[in-house]
């Protein structure tokens, strides 16, 4: 992840590495030494829901709810099930 930053010499925006968070920075407009603020969890203290979550609930409910009845129905149809 990247953290904002502000130039203190010329006011410039700029984004510092995670690492970088709390030191001294060079800045990429003016060249001058810049203090990066430290790293903070986003979203007032809570973590952020990973993405992967997101794709494997996703995922599954998709497999529940549209792949299985459609196998069901296949299987139903060729009497493989009762």
């Amino acid at each position: 992840m990247a953290i904002p930053a502000t130039c203190e010499q010329c006011g410039e925006s700029f984004w510092a590495d995670d690492a970088q968070g709390g030191q001294q920075s060079q800045c990429p407009h003016c060249g001058q030494a810049t203090q990066v603020p430290p790293w903070q969890t986003p979203s007032g203290g809570k973590p952020a829901a990973s993405p992967f979550l997101f794709a494997m609930v996703f995922a599954f409910l998709l497999l529940l709810c549209c792949v299985l009845p459609a196998v069901w129905v296949v299987l139903a149809a060729r009497q493989v099930l009762p």
